[in-house]
């Protein structure tokens, strides 16, 4: 996430704060794990009454070849995109932060899921709140969703957009994972997996998002890893008989 500070302010969160006065603008970011091993928080400066806050949700894990057998897993989705000012604000009130965690990539030679990216919020869930993206299945298993903009997620009007979700796996490799919102755009679909020892191409994202990892796909003789999504929310790529890798 990312916050800027100035009168006005400007905050996002992947996370980004904006705050910004007339000639100058400060961008401050939040990330997962938080600074200093705490919870991320944000205090009110002095002299700023506005901010605008900008979240992503985080991408979801890519899935495996559920314990060996060859066919590849679906790419995690992207997380969502949402933009919200706040006014009237009072210095040195302390909002709270959570940036959502990107999705853990099935581990290798195991039945185990990936899992979903977390969402990200400002103040609360309820105030302003950008949805992560969900896990790929395994064993030539469907894309998981991206996270979902109007309706779901919570920002101001026409600044709310939904992630990308990603391709499905098949029997001859993973698929790409799809890639989070951009700040004017919903995010892309990734593709379907590529197949016979071929990495499906990396999902690319509309502007200010995050790209869609790459899948992979193993042979006799190599194990194809998926790739991880980019910052912000982009969703983990697919993998073929060893570890997916994280949104």
């Amino acid at each position: 996430m990312k916050t800027i500070i100035a009168p006005p302010l400007v905050l996002a969160l992947v996370a980004l704060i904006k705050i910004g006065a007339s000639a100058q603008t400060t961008t401050l970011t939040f990330n997962n794990p938080a600074q200093n091993g705490g919870t991320n928080s944000f205090t009110v400066p002095a002299g700023v009454t506005s901010i605008t806050v900008q979240c992503w949700g985080a991408g979801g894990g890519g899935g495996n070849s559920n314990n060996g057998t060859g066919n590849g897993g679906g790419g995690g989705g992207g997380g969502a995109f949402v933009q919200k000012v706040f006014t009237g604000l009072t210095a040195g009130t302390v909002y709270s932060i959570n940036v959502g965690a990107g999705g853990n990539g099935a581990p290798a030679n195991s039945t185990t899921l990936a899992t979903d990216g977390g969402d990200s919020w400002f103040s609360n869930a309820t105030a302003v709140m950008a949805k992560g993206g969900t896990h790929g299945l395994n064993n030539s298993g469907s894309g998981g969703a991206g996270g979902l903009g109007i309706g779901t997620s919570i920002g101001d009007v026409g600044f709310i957009f939904s992630g990308g979700t990603a391709g499905n796996g098949s029997n001859s490799g993973g698929s790409a994972g799809g890639s989070s919102a951009g700040t004017g755009a919903n995010g892309n679909a990734g593709a379907n997996a590529a197949g016979n020892g071929n990495i499906t191409a990396m999902t690319t994202a509309p502007s200010g998002g995050g790209n869609g990892g790459r899948g992979n796909s193993g042979s006799a003789t190599n194990s194809g890893n998926g790739e991880a999504g980019s910052t912000p929310g982009g969703g983990g790529g697919g993998s073929d008989d060893v570890a997916s890798k994280f949104g």
